[in-house]
């Protein structure tokens, strides 16, 4: 729970002031039973009339003053804990939104999750309780004793020993389901990875007909969760029946001593009365102090597991460079090599190239020859394993996150619509210019979708844009990327979801609208590549062709293939130049 200090600190004085304001009550609430004895003793046992009215009017103001303590206390301290985990979320997205894509698989995306949502929920609810019970229940043991002590020292000694079988039993309790609540939060982890794998394959598991076997994959996590919180529920479920049994147990020994002490005449029935109270008030605040513990067991589970994501560093180091060399080469791949974490083989093996000012780079290659793991190093989302990539002049490494988010930027091939305005998709918080945002817009061909709508670029788009076609939403995430006017724009196989006839358009706007910056095109089409000024051939992370398109029909064998596989003529002959 160290970690965290810096998230509750601000609200730090209102904690404070819920404990003062409980304690507070708590102080008052433990007047009462001893007011009721002096009722009983001086009041009903005399028959004096004036002094039971007394008794029942300051029993009455302190009722009230002990509801009201109380009200305070449970609203400030509900409104302070609100406020810490909301700060605590914002910190964990916040730093979550930092880490490049090695660090998140480091974690696992469903494990964030859960530690966004599930694990601060049992911070927040441990720190009400604490604001709550941490002051009133000692207050209600500790008070409680010392005022059974001052009424019979005899008959609380029997009190203590009620207390120490509470305390063992509770401990007991804490230490067995600590280490199975940990199991809880993992069994969590891996429930929701299927959900999140359920929910986004939804399309593939009904085409491959694997709903029942998906369901009875989620069943199984499932039973697994069961099995771990019906075990910590188990040793819970021993804590109620041991707390009646041990209350009722230390109340009848109680009243059995007492009736020896009142024929000794050493007691009187209203301390008996009082005491009967105090010994409830006592075994039932000892009863709050195991639960917190058990309570702060699994919050201090949570917050480890949300302070190893904290404390996670980005391991991508940025400089300090915010301007360019201005040199006429934009991007420059020089002997770069790369290999996934845990991966064996390198995805890409020493490979080199250019894209100067104006000029459009397209790389082809078969599936998995390495054309997104190029985008993906560009972008910083990983470092090259050997090698380096220079930008305008400058190692990548060399600038700074602001300065190369402003000039790189990517249309993904696995891209994300927003449930918002067609307009806030496209500038996603940027500087809003409206002739900007209309060329972009009909540079990536969804003008004439945004014309038809009664709205225009103020229509709402649902999550995940499934009120939109994939080309729609493919063509929006175009747009997006090219309002930025970087000096590189890196288009991931956006033709995927588009027919021949957009993509040419696509391509015809990109070299008309937006000379003098250089685009990196990846594509699996000949059609959409065969304009370039260079393509790039790539065959299992190897770069086997670089050239133009009749320079690689007449040299590049890996090529030819690709061209025979769609349909495009080629000569015979001809090798495979690198």
């Amino acid at each position: 729970m160290k970690r965290m200090y810096p998230y509750i600190r601000p609200w730090l004085w209102a904690m404070v002031a819920a404990i003062l304001f409980k304690g507070a009550g708590a102080v008052t609430d433990l007047l009462i039973p001893y007011m009721m004895g002096i009722l009983i003793d001086t009041g009903i046992a005399t028959g004096e009339a004036h002094q039971i009215v007394v008794m029942c009017l300051a029993m009455l103001f302190l009722t009230l003053v002990t509801a009201g303590f109380n009200i305070l206390a449970n609203f400030i301290s509900a409104r302070a804990t609100q406020k810490i985990g909301e700060r605590i979320r914002n910190a964990l997205y916040s730093h979550i939104q930092k880490l490049t894509i090695k660090d998140v698989d480091r974690v696992e995306t469903p494990s964030l999750i859960t530690r966004v949502t599930n694990d601060v929920e049992h911070v927040q609810r441990t720190l009400l309780m604490m604001t709550r019970f941490m002051v009133r229940a000692p207050i209600m043991a500790i008070g409680g004793v010392c005022l059974s002590l001052m009424l019979d020292p005899v008959l609380t000694l029997v009190i203590f020993v009620g207390m120490i079988l509470l305390g063992v039993a509770s401990m007991s309790v804490y230490k067995v389901t600590r280490p199975i609540y940990r199991r809880v939060q993992q069994a969590i982890d891996r429930l929701t990875t299927i959900l999140r794998e359920g929910l986004s394959g939804i399309r593939v598991i009904k085409s491959f007909n694997k709903s029942e076997y998906e369901i009875n994959r989620f069943t199984s996590q499932s039973k697994e969760v069961k099995k771990h919180e019906l075990k910590a529920g188990l040793f819970n479920a021993y804590m109620d029946p041991s707390i009646g049994l041990i209350t009722n147990m230390t109340i009848a020994v109680v009243l059995f001593c007492s009736g020896f002490r009142v024929e000794a005449g050493a007691l009187e029935i209203g301390k008996i009365f009082t005491i009967v109270n105090y010994i409830n008030m006592i075994l039932n605040a000892m009863t709050r102090i195991p639960r917190m513990f058990m309570m702060f067991s699994r919050a201090n589970t949570s917050s480890a597991r949300i302070a190893e994501i904290l404390d996670i560093e980005e391991s991508t180091e940025y400089g300090k460079a915010d301007d360019r060399k201005c040199e006429n080469t934009v991007l420059e791949f020089r002997d770069v090599s790369f290999a996934y974490p845990g991966s064996p083989a390198n995805s890409l093996k020493h490979v080199s190239f250019k894209v100067k000012k104006g000029e459009t780079l397209a790389v082809i290659g078969a599936t998995g020859s390495g054309k997104t793991t190029l985008q993906n190093l560009i972008l910083r989302l990983y470092e090259p394993s050997e090698g380096s990539i220079r930008f305008e002049g400058r190692d990548i490494r060399e600038y700074s996150k602001r300065a190369l988010n402003r000039m790189v930027t990517a249309a993904m091939q696995q891209y994300t619509i927003f449930g918002m305005t067609i307009r806030d998709n496209i500038i996603l918080d940027q500087d809003f210019e409206e002739d900007r945002l209309e060329r972009s817009a009909r540079s990536a061909q969804i003008m004439d979708l945004i014309d038809e709508l009664d709205d225009h670029f103020e229509y709402e788009i649902a999550q995940n844009g499934t009120n939109l076609s994939g080309g729609q939403k493919q063509r929006i995430s175009v747009a997006r990327t090219l309002y930025r006017q970087a000096d590189l724009t890196i288009l991931d196989d956006v033709s995927s979801a588009l027919d021949y006839r957009t993509d040419l358009r696509l391509r015809s706007a990109l070299r008309r609208n937006y000379k003098g910056k250089a685009v990196l095109l990846i594509s699996q089409r000949i059609s959409s590549v065969r304009g370039a000024d260079q393509i790039l051939v790539l065959e299992k992370g190897a770069a086997v062709g670089l050239g133009t398109h009749e320079e690689l029909i007449r040299n590049c064998e890996a090529y030819r293939d690709i061209c025979r596989t769609q349909a495009v003529e080629v000569p015979e002959g001809g090798e495979c130049h690198a």
